[in-house]
């Protein structure tokens, strides 16, 4: 998508009060995230009358996204009859962060740490069942992002040598949305976050299709100013539909 594109699409999606005017809240929705919340949070203009609860922590992996929801959850699940949990994680299980050099690198080539989020992604789904049976859990998909802009954003001398990095990055991406879509056990649970900054350009012969980095900040991994709204309100979108009756 093109900037006017992401502002369109901000007012298609934009949920007022009158939305809800006829409808209950059945559940108390919840996002668990790392930094991406974050920047959500921060894009909220009416979607606060959707009363939700942001829980997020930079950089937080999965594992420690289950070792928080073991020690604190049972006591917020107290507090609410029905919760609907949005869990979006994973970024930080795929790329890691060397704190010397500021630069981010694959943690693997290949697909084991796709296999290996399967495996926690369950495990967290399966605590918070136990901790609060009732309650709902979606799955958030993982937008794309650039390991050769935020390398070059960091001062990186040669960061063009991430390009096959970004590509491998992307295949990952793609099998773990595909999970997520099937632990969902539906395609519609989560926006399709990628379609945002999809772009194609004709050429002759055909077309190429890419990711429009652009609409990202320039460390090519957190949305702008613009692309968060339109996040928060596509999740809100899912909210009211979700957790309104």
């Amino acid at each position: 998508m093109s900037e006017n594109k992401i502002i369109k699409s901000s007012r298609y999606f934009r949920v007022n009060k009158r939305d809800i005017q006829d409808k209950t809240a059945q559940s108390q929705p919840i996002i668990i995230s790392d930094s991406k919340g974050n920047y959500i949070k921060r894009a909220i203009t009416t979607e606060d009358f959707l009363n939700i609860k942001f829980i997020t922590k930079k950089g937080q992996k999965v594992q420690q996204a289950i070792d928080w929801a073991e020690k604190e959850l049972p006591s917020i699940c107290h507090q609410h009859k029905n919760i609907t949990f949005y869990i979006w994680l994973g970024t930080c299980n795929l790329t890691e962060l060397n704190r010397t050099t500021r630069y981010i690198s694959l943690v693997n080539q290949n697909d084991s740490n796709v296999r290996y989020l399967r495996r926690k992604f369950i495990e967290l789904k399966e605590l918070i069942t136990k901790i609060k049976p009732n309650s709902k859990i979606i799955f958030l998909e993982i937008p794309p992002y650039s390991i050769q802009r935020w390398n070059r954003s960091q001062g990186h001398k040669n960061p063009d040598i991430f390009s096959d990095d970004d590509q491998t990055l992307q295949n990952q991406l793609y099998l773990l949305n595909t999970f997520i879509q099937e632990i969902n056990q539906s395609t519609e649970k989560s926006p399709k976050f990628d379609l945002d900054i999809r772009k194609t350009s004709k050429r002759k012969g055909g077309t190429d299709e890419y990711y429009n980095f652009n609409l990202y900040r320039t460390d090519g991994v957190h949305p702008n100013s613009l692309l968060a709204k339109l996040w928060m309100r596509r999740i809100a979108t899912k909210i009211l539909h979700q957790c309104y009756r």
